[in-house]
């Protein structure tokens, strides 16, 4: 009886021990985790620290922190994993820090995340105006400007753009210039970009110019958009001690442009331009200019013809320059002359190149050479042009050349040679020495290359030696921007350069992964309002003292690939 009955309350025992672990709510077996922020009341734009804590290793996928920016700047999120081990118990430890500034005002909810089955709780933001926050045009300006307002087809038009930064650039995140636009016509950059310092209002400032050109294909009214900025800077706020996101975004300018139509009385391939100048000279045979009126502009209209005298065999050189304002080389008339039968020509490939004002300036070489006697009449230059600026047509024009080329001076000299004195005869005797000496020249030679390579390989050996010896690895960029942001408290920075400096590092152990992003996490709440983690001046100086050994196994590896 007694045995039944101690089978009967074992089987209720472990029925019981079954039903309360089934009974068990799968909660409790799941992570802790928990979300909080540096400070729950902000003013728009201000900066503040999200931290979300698990207390077991999870990826850092494991949550998705883009649905944030919808209503908050979001900087760089950090992540890390840490293990400590007390007493023998093992503590693990999942932590994301990000930094964000709120964009609009109200209230705003930071959502709940859920990670391995456990969810955080949302996290109301009250924000309100700052009614002392700089604006955009505090730190950009933007100026742009259309060198014409009317143009004909194939004509262009320069787009000037000047981009004033009047904080320091380094303070800039996500900054872009957005490229000009204009529907229905080409447009291009026009040199390369020109960024410099100057002084505005007594205050150092950033310019970065750029022009752009506009060209124009068929008549109608256009509308250019001009270039435009996004941005925001970082702007610390000395008043309230904060650090404040601002939104730079600068919108475009616009231009109204008409294209006029071709007018039907032009004759002629077309060719419209504000200004267009023709020049020539001719060169003689020494080089040296001929003088004559060769020159005409929209201003001077001097067309003459001048004669030259010359010989059969004399070079003539003629340069003819061409400037049109607003035509890129590909727009440039051809330049073909006709020149008598009796006269050798030689073409140069035009060459192209830019005045002061920007304008294209063709210049093309020919060298004529007369071949027979007789009086010829080199042909004039004329080019059809549309002056856009008077709205008429008109000819361009340099004179040709009436030339008279006379016999060459054909006197034949008779040379007389005179006899090369004789030389005296000299009697070589030689004597068979065998071959003693050749061996004797070839072992010379041989201990020479050997004794020179030998002091190479000695001189090459020293070089590597005093190259291992002399690895100097002075701090990065990064590194030393990250200690001066760690001087000044800056949270934002700090972040951003120690990401900075892991990207530019090769592989690291996984002792040096852990303990990077250790302090990472750590630097994310450094210096928030609650909840922060202070670093002490000891463990500051691990930091520097890891990087820096890192820094240097990456110089030394460099180094030797270099060797190889």
């Amino acid at each position: 009886m007694k045995s039944t009955l101690s089978r009967f309350s074992s089987k209720i025992v472990s029925t019981c021990a079954l039903v309360t672990l089934l009974l068990i709510s799968p909660h409790s077996l799941a992570a802790n985790v928990m979300a909080s922020v540096s400070s729950n009341s902000v003013t728009k734009n201000e900066v503040f620290q999200l931290k979300i804590v698990a207390d077991e290793r999870v990826s850092q996928d494991d949550i998705d922190l883009s649905v944030l920016e919808k209503d908050f700047f979001m900087g760089r999120p950090s992540f890390g994993t840490s293990i400590n081990i007390i007493n023998g118990n093992k503590n693990t430890r999942s932590e994301w820090n990000v930094s964000l500034a709120a964009q609009k005002l109200g209230t705003l909810t930071i959502p709940s995340f859920t990670i391995a089955s456990a969810k955080t709780q949302p996290i109301n933001i009250q924000v309100k105006m700052d009614k002392n926050q700089p604006e955009a045009s505090d730190f950009i300006e933007l100026q742009s400007s259309l060198s014409r307002e009317t143009l004909y087809p194939k004509e262009s038009a320069l787009l000037n753009f000047r981009l004033i930064i009047k904080a320091d650039p380094r303070r800039l995140q996500n900054a872009h210039i957005i490229q000009p636009t204009v529907d229905g016509m080409s447009i291009e950059l026009a040199g390369e970009p020109n960024q410099y310092q100057s002084v505005l209002d007594g205050v150092e400032v950033t310019i970065v110019d750029q022009q752009y050109r506009i060209e124009a294909s068929n008549s109608g009214e256009y509308n250019v958009v001009g270039p435009a900025f996004t941005g925001t800077v970082i702007h610390g706020n000395d008043r309230t001690g904060t650090t404040q996101m601002i939104n730079a975004d600068t919108p475009a300018e616009r231009f109204a442009l008409s294209v006029l139509p071709i007018p039907d009385n032009y004759s002629g391939e077309w060719l419209p331009t504000n200004e267009l100048v023709l020049e020539q000279q001719w060169l003689d045979e020494d080089g040296q200019l001929i003088d004559t009126p060769s020159t005409w502009n929209a201003s001077n209209a001097q067309n003459s013809v001048s004669t030259l005298k010359t010989k059969v065999g004399n070079a003539l050189t003629r340069i003819v320059t061409l400037k049109i304002e607003g035509l890129n080389p590909n727009q440039f008339p051809n330049l073909s002359v006709d020149y008598p039968t009796s006269f050798r020509v030689y073409d140069e490939k035009p060459q192209f190149s830019q005045d002061e004002s920007g304008n294209t300036v063709m210049t093309l070489k020919q060298v004529l050479i007369p071949q027979t006697v007789a009086d010829e009449q080199l042909s004039d230059i004329s080019i059809h042009w549309w002056n856009s600026r008077q709205h008429q047509q008109q000819t361009a024009q340099v004179p040709g050349l009436k030339i008279s080329v006379t016999e060459a001076n054909n006197t034949n000299t008779s040379e007389v040679i005179t006899p090369a004195a004789e030389l005296p005869k000299t009697v070589s005797i030689v004597y068979d020495r065998g071959i003693w000496p050749y061996l004797t020249v070839l072992f010379a030679v041989f201990w020479l290359v050997s004794l020179g390579v030998i002091i190479r390989m000695k001189k090459q050996a020293n070089q590597a030696e005093h190259r291992n010896d002399n690895v100097a690895v002075s701090d990065s960029s990064n590194l030393e921007a990250l200690k001066q942001a760690i001087g000044t408290r800056d949270a934002i920075k700090s972040q951003f350069y120690l990401s900075r400096w892991l990207q530019e590092q090769g592989s690291l152990t996984e002792d040096e992964s852990e303990s990077i992003e250790h302090y990472s996490s750590k630097l994310g709440s450094a210096y928030a309002q609650i909840n922060h983690q202070e670093i002490s001046k000891e463990e500051y100086k691990t930091l520097f003292s890891l990087m820096k050994k890192i820094e240097k196994r990456q110089a030394k590896a460099v180094d030797i690939l270099t060797k190889l």
